[in-house]
């Protein structure tokens, strides 16, 4: 359980089951891309997304946009539609309802500021399971699923796991898929998958040049 005594050769243990069950017992515990299962949900946050415990009050959170695999311009957090959003509260509030044990999966984790961020896309839960996309380089013609975390009239940003991003060009939205305008056909937070057709690492970011994207069904 701990390592302070480590330069006496000695480590604290514990045997309570809350502990021996726990899935981490620190934040630096947590690995990207990794899928948690059977977390119990602790409470429903007014942004609209989603408190968990991953173990021994190590807490995650599970943005609005990641509680469904397509996003809507009527989620809680966007003040769209108020059908949809009622609709999407309803389910919300009965899928994550605190208590319930859920799946999830760490798209990034920050140990010093404590802070980890989970996604429930079952697009993201059933894909890249033992290969998730989590450093650079990453190989040629590979397809992997990602979401959408930026959406303008240049094309779409593609993230993954770990702060690793790409970029799909408007230009080959255009080409390949008739898509004239990015923003009236995609939304931050659709889930998707992409091909990587280029890999360079810019800025300390990892970029994919006009990979093709396909919606996931």
């Amino acid at each position: 359980l701990s390592t302070s005594n480590l330069v006496d050769g000695i480590a604290s243990c514990a045997t309570a089951k809350s502990i021996v069950d726990a899935h981490v017992l620190t934040h630096a515990d947590i690995v990207p891309g990794k899928i948690y299962k059977d977390v119990p949900v602790v409470q429903l946050l007014d942004s609209g997304g989603v408190l968990v415990d991953l173990g021994i009050g190590t807490k995650g959170i599970i943005p609005a946009t990641h509680l469904f695999d397509k996003a809507s311009h009527g989620s809680l957090d966007t003040g769209g539609d108020l059908t949809i959003s009622g609709y999407r509260q309803k389910i919300r509030q009965q899928k994550y309802k605190v208590g319930s044990k859920i799946t999830v999966r760490c798209l990034t984790v920050d140990p010093s500021a404590r802070q980890c961020v989970l996604t429930a896309k079952k697009t993201l839960l059933t894909n890249d399971i033992d290969d998730p996309i989590v450093d650079y380089p990453v190989d040629q013609d590979r397809v992997a699923a990602g979401f959408l975390s930026k959406v303008d009239d240049t094309g779409l940003t593609v993230t993954f796991y770990n702060n690793i991003h790409g970029r799909v060009s408007s230009r080959s939205l255009a080409a390949e898929l008739g898509v004239e305008d990015p923003r009236q056909n995609y939304n931050v937070g659709d889930a998707i998958a992409a091909r990587v057709l280029s890999c360079e690492r810019r800025r300390n970011r990892t970029v994919y040049d006009d990979g093709d994207v396909y919606y996931y069904q």
